[in-house]
């Protein structure tokens, strides 16, 4: 299904991107920078479906830095509505990509 592809490559995208945040501010980076990398790796997304929380952005060296990004992939086959019903309403019509990642500030 088209459905589970996309939404495999959401899962993956947004782990890449959660991962690609921490690598930036592990540098120095603040969390303007941090939070533009992300949405950078993340570039084929949906931005508006998009939520990034970045910790201790330019932190003391020895620390760590961290970063959060969730994404709603949003169904797109006629399916969700059916998996919508019989579930209830307790899944569907998105699907929750949620990753985080922390390294050691430099």
């Amino acid at each position: 299904s088209v459905d589970l592809g996309m939404g495999v490559y959401s899962r993956i995208t947004v782990t890449n991107a959660a991962t690609a945040g921490p690598r930036t501010g592990a540098v120095g980076a603040d969390s303007a920078t941090i939070t533009q990398r992300v949405k950078d790796t993340a570039g084929s997304l949906n931005n508006s479906n998009l939520t990034i929380s970045v910790s201790n952005a330019k932190g003391t060296s020895g620390g760590t830095v961290g970063v959060t990004v969730n994404y709603q992939y949003q169904l797109i086959t006629p399916l969700s509505g059916l998996i919508h019903m019989i579930s209830g309403g307790s899944m569907g019509p998105y699907i929750n990509c949620t990753s985080a990642s922390q390294m050691r500030l430099e």
